[in-house]
């Protein structure tokens, strides 16, 4: 169903006015006026609402579209009866005897004004009455077995449906305070969001009274024990669906939605009478963390003034007393802080110099490859390779490593520079030539010698060493 289908259009536009708080003091008159009198006359409101209006001393703002006849509170109250009826807060009607005006406030502006009445006064919630009402209407329809049967077990469902709805409500505000804790910043902000707000509307008049009476764990076994007894009695609940298809034609369409409404309902009321303890616990659990988040918050920002003012305050308390000249040279001896008289852009900076741009000259580019000059660059290159590490320098070098040992091992190697070990690489890679006069055997793992990592390797004098390449 479309909201707007039953309300009007523009129904909430004196709420986004800049005169929002002129329009809800109106609104809050307006339902007083229409809890405590059975008709409103128009008089009586305009009196209430300029009475309200001198106590409050709010500020009215004309609008664009608005022309302010008189500038007086009677002018103003005027012109906001008429944009509530404008916009279907509430309607005019003449009365046949008296012919005075009279206001009708519609169902639906009832209950918005229901509605912002609750938000704005937190009332003493008596959790028991919900549920004693709820054993008392279920003994007494399980001791008659009259005509009201299906009137008792609907009204169960209300007050249980009432009952968890509102501690889930409780459970909500706990968590919404826990969360507002850390916005605060200071130690008085958090005390008065405590004291004042939390203590005095959540804890006083909210959670006191479910921890304060024992009606939840008297009458929960009671009233479990009938809706067992229902639930399995399928001519008790036959019977019931037949008296609340009698008793309410319009909201059934036949005797099998009966069945599943009644059936629906009591396994409603068990379900949350079941796990109803478990919803107080988790009220409990979330009631305990916001008090120790409370008191750690308050204790952080006692000891956490983080700021120049707090260090120096926390320092100058810790001093002995002493003269302003003793206590100047102190300051100057060991904490090196100075009187600053004034500050200047100097005083607090060195201004930034910009660094100056810097472009390279591009790179000259090479008109093409010469194909000869790399050659000759890698022949020269080997040739060089070959002069250095030639087969009698590394022959010489393994016939050194020998000494009068028949064999050689990684181990026994004396490699003092890279270049013994490039050479200890070549003589292994040398060790199947026909000059060689030694033979290589390899093991299976690696060894260190002088930082550097050879594999296990035994060499093994075959014959004298030979010089010749």
């Amino acid at each position: 169903m479309n909201l707007f289908n039953i309300i009007p259009e523009n129904f909430f536009s004196i709420l986004a006015s800049p005169n929002r708080n002129v329009y809800l003091s109106a609104l809050v008159v307006l339902h007083r006026c229409y809890r405590a009198e059975l008709s409103i006359r128009k008089t009586d409101y305009i009196a209430e609402l300029i009475a309200e209006l001198n106590r409050a001393n709010l500020i009215f703002e004309v609008e664009d579209e608005e022309e302010m006849p008189e500038d007086n509170i009677s002018g103003r109250a005027h012109l906001l009866l008429r944009k509530l009826v404008a916009t279907g807060w509430v309607e005019e009607e003449t009365q046949g005897e008296t012919l005075e005006d009279a206001l009708v406030v519609p169902d639906y502006a009832v209950n918005m004004l229901n509605l912002f009445h609750d938000l704005t006064h937190y009332e003493h919630q008596e959790y028991n009455r919900y549920v004693y009402s709820t054993y008392s209407i279920l003994k007494n329809a399980n001791q008659e077995k009259d005509d009201y049967l299906f009137e008792a077990l609907d009204q169960a469902w209300r007050n249980t449906d009432n009952l968890v709805s509102d501690l889930k409500s409780l459970l909500g505000n706990i968590r919404r305070y826990h969360q507002v804790l850390f916005q605060q910043a200071d130690v008085q902000s958090v005390l008065v969001k405590h004291f004042d707000q939390f203590a005095e509307l959540i804890e006083k008049k909210v959670y006191h009274p479910i921890k304060t009476f024992d009606s939840v764990p008297r009458f929960k076994a009671a009233i479990l024990r009938i809706l067992y007894a229902w639930r399995e009695d399928v001519g008790l609940k036959d019977r019931i669906s037949e008296l609340a298809l009698g008793r309410n034609p319009n909201r059934f369409n036949d005797i099998n939605s009966c069945r599943l409404e009644v059936q629906r309902l009591l396994d409603d009321i068990i379900g949350h009478y079941e796990t109803i303890e478990g919803l107080i616990a988790e009220i409990d659990r979330k009631h305990r963390r916001y008090l120790l988040a409370a008191h750690d918050r308050i204790q952080y920002l006692l000891q956490s003034d983080e700021t120049i003012k707090g260090k120096l305050v926390h320092m100058l308390n810790t001093l002995p007393k002493m003269g302003e000249q003793d206590m100047g040279s102190v300051l100057e001896q060991h904490l090196q802080l100075y009187r600053v008289a004034h500050f200047t852009e100097q005083d607090l900076f060195t201004p930034r110099k910009r660094r100056m741009e810097f472009a390279p000259d591009p790179l000259r580019l090479r008109s093409s490859l010469d194909m000869e000059a790399v050659q000759n660059e890698v022949d020269n290159f080997t040739q060089r390779v070959r002069q250095g590490f030639d087969q009698r320098r590394i022959f010489s070098f393994m016939d050194k490593q020998f000494g009068n040992r028949k064999t050689l091992g990684s181990q026994d190697l004396e490699l003092e520079n890279q270049d013994d070990f490039i050479l200890t690489l070549l003589a292994v890679l040398r060790h199947d030539d026909p000059e060689s006069f030694y033979k290589v055997a390899f093991g299976d793992c690696y060894i260190l010698n002088s930082g550097f990592r050879l594999p296990e390797m035994t060499f093994t004098r075959t014959s004298g060493v030979e010089t010749g390449e």
